[in-house]
């Protein structure tokens, strides 16, 4: 299966009225090319290729195919180590990485790697204009185009810098270990906004709220006047948070926050403060990869990029309604392939769908049906292929 069919599936997502209950999450993991199932990081460059971290080397895929970067015998500024946990870049022409505990850059116009720091890297996070590098307690900087880290600020000896995110008014908000989570301003004054918790990681939204993902204490909203919205997992509560243990947030483009947990993917509706929970299923080939959410990336297309923990990367189209999509059927009464290639609309405003695995499907808006049209060896007057790459 290649990729790129994938992506032109959620381009071409059909409205046909109500169906299914479900979300369709589609998978790229190890027989794609994937290097590895689980998923740290990813990143999308300006070139809009993606850049995938995993625990066996970094991915690039450029719309059609992977390549995977490893570490090479003797090259010493290339990566080294193949667990890459973080990978980000500033926009211009430079990757910068995580690998292992140091800090390694690619320049996409050479594309030669370079080594800048091989310890001591405990994050790493682009903001306006420089990358973030939390080391212990210090906070350290890189500007673009130079090679030589300096140090913005030092925190208190017993604490450990665990995530850095700046808002456009270049405040920093800095999570910690166990010290909760705190703000720098431009002017380099602190404040403890949060305290006593573990942050795994920060978001700033669209209105300049602050989100917090913790380590066993559920998600954290600060607004702009300061109020804090607590959210934590309910037993009882099908709508709550599925797990305390909140590993990454991101907003989609129609304001609804995607938040990756230990214990599955929530969609928060910020107005009714409700969750939806999306937990792998062993029988549903169309659920999410794993319940271990490792990232979740947003890209220019509005997909969402779902790294997981040994689940490789689901990718979705969060703007559809989940209860007026099409998803492939088992029981052979619907769209019989995930991969689409093309729709076209008829003078009835019937539907043609075509599939690069399963042929040709109709469907007739006033039956609510579908019918299936599919190459058969035997029969001369089937269609020539199963493979269908336009119609009109």
């Amino acid at each position: 299966m290649q990729i790129r069919f994938l992506l032109s599936f959620f381009a071409s997502f059909i409205y046909l009225g109500t169906y299914s209950q479900s979300l369709v999450f589609n998978h790229v993991k190890t027989p794609q090319g994937l290097s590895h199932s689980s998923v740290n990081a990813i990143y999308q460059d300006e070139f809009n290729q993606m850049w995938i971290a995993t625990r066996d080397g970094l991915n690039r895929y450029d719309g059609y195919k992977i390549e995977v970067f490893r570490p090479v015998l003797d090259d010493v500024n290339g990566i080294f180590g193949n667990n890459i946990q973080r990978v980000t870049g500033d926009k211009k022409g430079r990757i910068y990485l995580q690998c292992m505990a140091g800090l390694v850059t690619y320049d996409l116009r050479n594309q030669q790697f370079k080594v800048i720091q091989r310890d001591s890297v405990r994050f790493i996070g682009y903001g306006k204009s420089r990358l973030w590098i939390a080391s212990h307690n210090q906070i350290n900087y890189l500007n673009p185009g130079e090679e030589v880290i300096r140090n913005y600020s030092r925190l208190d000896p017993s604490v450990n810098i665990t995530s850095i995110t700046e808002d456009p008014f270049s405040n920093l908000y800095v999570g910690t270990q166990s010290h909760g989570l705190m703000m720098i301003d431009g002017n380099g004054r602190s404040t403890v906004l949060i305290k006593d918790i573990s942050v795994m990681c920060i978001f700033v939204d669209k209105q300049q709220r602050i989100w917090v993902g913790t380590l066993n204490s559920g998600l954290y909203c600060i607004d702009s006047k300061g109020m804090i919205t607590h959210y934590s997992h309910d037993e009882q509560n099908k709508e709550s948070i599925p797990n305390n243990y909140v590993r990454t947030i991101c907003q989609d483009d129609l304001g609804y926050f995607w938040i990756g947990t230990y214990g599955g993917l929530a969609r928060l509706d910020p107005e009714t403060k409700k969750f939806k929970q999306f937990k792998y299923t062993s029988f549903d080939s169309y659920s999410i990869g794993s319940s271990s959410i490792w990232s979740i990336t947003k890209d220019v297309h509005g997909l969402l990029w779902i790294g997981t923990f040994f689940g490789g990367i689901d990718i979705i189209n969060p703007e559809f309604s989940f209860n007026s999509y099409y998803r492939p059927s088992i029981d052979n009464k619907g769209l019989n392939s995930s991969i689409v290639s093309n729709v076209s609309e008829d003078a009835e405003g019937n539907l043609w769908v075509g599939t690069d695995d399963a042929g040709l499907n109709y469907f007739d808006r006033a039956k609510g049906t579908f019918s299936h049209y599919t190459h058969d060896p035997a029969n001369p007057h089937s269609i020539s292929s199963n493979a269908i790459k336009t119609t009109f």
